[in-house]
Order: structure tokens, then C-alpha cells, then sequence
């Protein structure tokens, strides 16, 4: 019965609570919002939880970003670039070597010629 009786009178204490925060206004509703966080010991739990929410809604590291991806932008085609012109340079080595290859090979055909004369 205890139970039931502090169970109602808390129900009444936050009905008129949520009645004041309608409409009593911001002031009003922020002055028992802290007192409320003092009473019941979780300043350090709330303040945390203040800091997460502006820490999710800080609008700046997603402008921060699309910065760096801006600022990133012509690196990454200058890398671009090196890569295809790295990719020229090594197919007209291989070319070179697969020349010299058959180049090396000529040559000790026309020796083996020569030396039969």
C-alpha cells in the first residue's frame, strides 16, 4: 500500500513537471531540469550526454571534410597522372627490353655467321 501511495505521488510530482515544462516555459523548465540532475546525482552522466549531443550536431566536421576533400583534389590528379605516366614509361621499357632481347639474339646469329666465314 506504502508503495502505491509513493508511486502516485511520484506520478503526480512529474505530471506537474511535464505540465510545467509545456507551460511554464524554457526558463522554468531548465532551472528544474537542473535541480532535478543535482538531486539525483548524475551532473557528471548529464553533462556527458550535453556534450555528445553538440559533439553529434557540431555541423564542422562535415565541412571539414568536404575542405579536405576540396584541398585533396588536385594531389589526387597529380597522383593520377604519375600513375598513368608511370604505367607509359614501364610498357615502353618492356618494350625495350623484349627489343634488346631480340637484338642480343640477332647478334649471336650474325656472329656465329661470321665466324663460320
Amino acid at each position: 500500500r506504502d508503495d502505491a501511495l509513493q508511486a502516485e505521488a511520484d506520478a503526480s510530482l512529474w505530471a506537474a513537471k511535464a505540465r510545467a515544462a509545456v507551460y511554464g516555459g524554457g526558463g522554468m523548465t531548465q532551472a528544474n531540469t537542473i535541480d532535478e540532475v543535482e538531486r539525483r546525482g548524475v551532473p557528471g552522466l548529464a553533462r556527458s550526454v550535453r556534450l555528445m549531443d553538440q559533439m553529434l550536431r557540431d555541423p564542422r566536421p562535415p565541412e571539414a571534410e568536404k575542405a579536405a576533400q576540396h584541398a585533396a583534389a588536385p594531389y589526387q590528379e597529380a597522383l593520377e597522372d604519375y600513375k598513368e605516366t608511370s604505367d607509359s614509361y614501364a610498357a615502353t621499357a618492356d618494350g625495350y627490353s623484349r627489343r634488346a632481347a631480340n637484338d642480343d639474339a640477332a647478334a649471336k646469329q650474325l656472329r656465329a655467321f661470321a665466324q663460320q666465314q
